[in-house]
């Protein structure tokens, strides 16, 4: 953040990036923990990142991150890796990128497929947060029921455990 000056800052910002909103930026130096976004800002960003747009225009940008952070969840890429796997440095190299296919159905469908996923994945979430919060209520209440049990507020004596 230039205004706070908080975050990280460079000695040499001569081989960064300029990424402007709506850029993909793409770890492609670690296949193994990396990851792919669309940028939310113009800025800057390291040279170990990939970054770039999508020049058919006729593309839903959604549906191409989806595509490549599945990409990164499913390993897909790493059959194409080079490099040091075990030292964190499995890349995804320009050529193998540049050459890698990807399903390219009508626009319409790309719109649905990603709308599909965001409607999925927020079902998904708020399920997570309804779990979470009844996990909390429930170790809650048994830290309770235990107090309870202890400073004798409820008796417990004759109740048989299986």
């Amino acid at each position: 953040d230039t205004e706070s000056g908080g975050g990280q800052l460079s000695m040499d910002y001569s081989k960064y990036q300029i990424v402007y909103k709506g850029d993909y930026a793409m770890n492609h130096m670690d296949l193994l923990t990396g990851y792919v976004d669309i940028s939310q800002f113009d800025g800057v960003t390291s040279p170990d990142y990939r970054v770039f747009s999508l020049s058919d225009k006729q593309s839903y940008d959604k549906y191409y991150l989806y595509l490549l952070q599945l990409g990164y969840h499913r390993k897909v890429f790493y059959a194409f890796g080079q490099g040091s796997s075990h030292l964190g440095r499995w890349r995804f190299p320009t050529n193998q990128f540049q050459s890698f296919f990807f399903p390219n159905p009508p626009l319409s469908e790309q719109i649905k497929i990603a709308d599909h996923i965001d409607k999925t994945t927020s079902m998904i979430d708020k399920l997570v947060d309804k779990s979470s919060s009844a996990i909390e209520l429930l170790k809650e209440r048994r830290t309770a029921l235990i107090s309870a049990a202890v400073t004798g507020k409820i008796d417990v004596r004759g109740i048989e455990y299986e």
